[in-house]
């Protein structure tokens, strides 16, 4: 399988005004701030540099961007400059990209190294023996979104998922084709996931949510157990491929 590095090209023009803003009954003001007008640009998913070799490619699907630390906000910002040049490049697509990506990954000083959330991935990782690079990120909402749209309103939260897969979500997934998706989110396969995938998409597998703990500060056991299913979902489709 080969990553098209132009389709993902295309999904770095995407503009949170233009999606959101105007919709009606969605309060636009829960969409984070604190970074300024680049907060309209996207995060457009990390895939690893060996992720299109592998067996079984695995998407990490979270809910949105979580609004930006004060801790992290130079190195968002850097980030962001990554991902202008990707976007502002005609030419050597896939190492425009290469070089936005490895800001999420790189081991010394990559932003994932700083993401609670991504423990769940290490322990997924750790135990089937998997490096990062061999594995895919993304959000749903490609956008940095105070709490999760799902804790606003039932409505505005499933409209807010559901214009992100329209314009963002279905299109990477047809990218990058995952064999596995693994929900960062107890509920998040039920309420969004299973109601705005692409139906054409019925051959990937979709494991059921991940149980999270509050602020991602530790995994629970359930989480622990969520994560050993997903894990059973990788190695039959491992042993099925």
């Amino acid at each position: 399988m080969k990553i098209n590095y132009e389709k993902l090209h295309e999904l770095s023009f995407l503009n949170r005004e233009n999606l959101y803003k105007e919709k009606e009954n969605i309060n636009f003001n829960y969409f984070s701030k604190r970074l300024g007008e680049i907060e309209n640009d996207p995060f457009i998913g990390f895939v690893g540099s060996k992720y299109a070799e592998v067996k079984v490619r695995v998407l990490f699907l979270g809910k949105s961007n979580a609004a930006s630390a004060p801790k992290d906000q130079n190195k968002d910002i850097q980030i962001n400059q990554y991902l202008r040049n990707f976007r502002d490049s005609s030419e050597n697509l896939e190492n425009r990209y290469r070089d936005y990506a490895k800001q999420y990954s790189d081991k010394s000083s990559g932003a994932f190294r700083a993401w609670k959330i991504n423990r769940y991935s290490v322990y997924f990782r750790g135990t089937l023996g998997l490096d990062i690079e061999e594995t895919a990120y993304a959000n749903i909402v490609p956008f940095r979104y105070e709490d999760a749209p799902e804790n606003r309103s039932v409505y505005e939260g499933r409209k807010i998922y559901e214009i992100a897969f329209n314009n963002f979500t279905n299109k990477l997934i047809s990218i990058i084709k995952p064999h596995l998706i693994i929900p960062l989110g107890a509920n998040l396969k039920k309420y969004s996931i299973d109601r705005f995938i692409d139906s054409r998409e019925s051959e990937i597998k979709v494991s059921d949510g991940i149980s999270r703990t509050r602020g991602d500060l530790r995994i629970s056991e359930l989480g622990k157990e969520t994560l050993n299913n997903a894990i059973e979902d990788y190695e039959a489709l491992f042993a099925g491929n």
